[in-house]
């Protein structure tokens, strides 16, 4: 089913699609092709934070259900060189870092529905030559499919005509809990990294990976976000490049009674806990977002990865296709 969600400044359709698989439920909106919402059967409350309108994603820069690049995370000094030439990017974050993609990146951009059934849906967006000052044309594609027994798998590819960085990421805030938490902290967490990326005053990568052993950085045994009363940004290492598709997050509901879990074939995954969502109106179900309302799971490769030699490669030439594949399982305990 598809229906107009709303309409963009300049007076394109922004669309709604809604799929679905066993007990689950999607919508997704061609703004940034996001998840608008995510329904489980059993469970009253939506699992993510959205809106009911377009209104609150063009209003708000917090991401919601987006998917972002062409360079997700941030690059530092909002530039980078590449076979000899530097580039200067779009630095959208307190005038000195490239936040993903640039103040009109993917996130912010209207999407095409290529394509739509029961189960799956198809966005692409195109990005002029130099967009947001990234080399090359670029195109992304965006595909969500739902099995029958409710998993939920989004592949998002990258293409360019010429070289340049890409590493795209998927942004929805998840809240679990009846009628959305007023914070997220209480939230159980599993995470199968043995290793962090340390972040500087600038949300930056500090220097090499550390390991998570005897820091509040260690989710290898499942406990809650807010054990150690500190915020998350930071991305967990799982590999030095894409692997076939692993189990690496299990996330409960306070109440126990939902639980999510997430597998991915990306190096990395950045553990976001919504510290900057802004007060704002009431999003679904008239429940009040603000700080610490929902967290992220960004699948990816590592942030900054083309100022640290040892990072995962985020180059992408012409010809090759970046792919990353992540799937999402959502269970109701009785």
């Amino acid at each position: 089913m598809t229906k107009i969600f709303g309409k963009m400044p300049n007076g394109d359709d922004v669309k709604q699609a809604t799929i679905s698989g066993g007990p689950l439920t999607v919508s997704v909106i061609t703004f940034a092709a996001a998840i608008q919402d995510m329904r489980l059967e059993g469970h009253a409350f939506p699992l993510v934070l959205g809106f009911e309108d377009l209104a609150g994603y063009l209003d708000y820069g917090a991401y919601f259900g987006a998917n972002v690049g062409p360079v997700a995370n941030r690059i530092g000094g909002a530039c980078f060189e590449l076979d000899g030439e530097t580039f200067n990017v779009n630095a959208n974050e307190n005038n000195e870092t490239c936040l993903h993609g640039g103040a009109e990146g993917l996130g912010r951009q209207n999407w095409q529905l290529v394509s739509h059934d029961a189960n799956s849906a198809h966005l692409r967006c195109e990005l002029p030559e130099d967009h947001m000052g990234f080399p090359g044309k670029f195109q992304a594609d965006c595909i969500y499919e739902i099995s029958n027994s409710g998993e939920l798998k989004i592949t998002l590819e990258g293409r360019s005509d010429k070289p340049t960085l890409c590493n795209l990421a998927h942004h929805s805030y998840f809240n679990l809990e009846d009628g959305g938490a007023s914070d997220i902290f209480s939230h159980k967490m599993q995470i199968n990294a043995e290793a962090y990326l340390p972040i500087n005053d600038k949300t930056l990568p500090s220097g090499p990976q550390e390991n998570v052993a005897n820091t509040p950085f260690d989710f290898r045994t499942s406990r809650e976000i807010g054990q150690h009363n500190i915020t998350y940004d930071h991305n967990y290492c799982l590999s030095s490049e894409r692997t076939n598709i692993r189990p690496i997050v299990e996330a409960i509901s306070p109440s126990g009674k939902v639980s999510l879990k997430m597998q991915t074939k990306e190096p990395g995954v950045q553990l976001y806990t919504g510290q900057w969502i802004p007060e704002m109106k009431p999003g679904l179900d008239a429940i009040q977002y603000s700080s610490h309302s929902g967290f992220c799971l960004e699948t990816q490769v590592w942030p900054d990865a083309i100022h640290h030699m040892d990072y995962p490669n985020s180059v992408l030439r012409p010809g090759e296709v970046s792919s990353q594949e992540t799937i999402y399982t959502f269970t109701l305990k009785s």
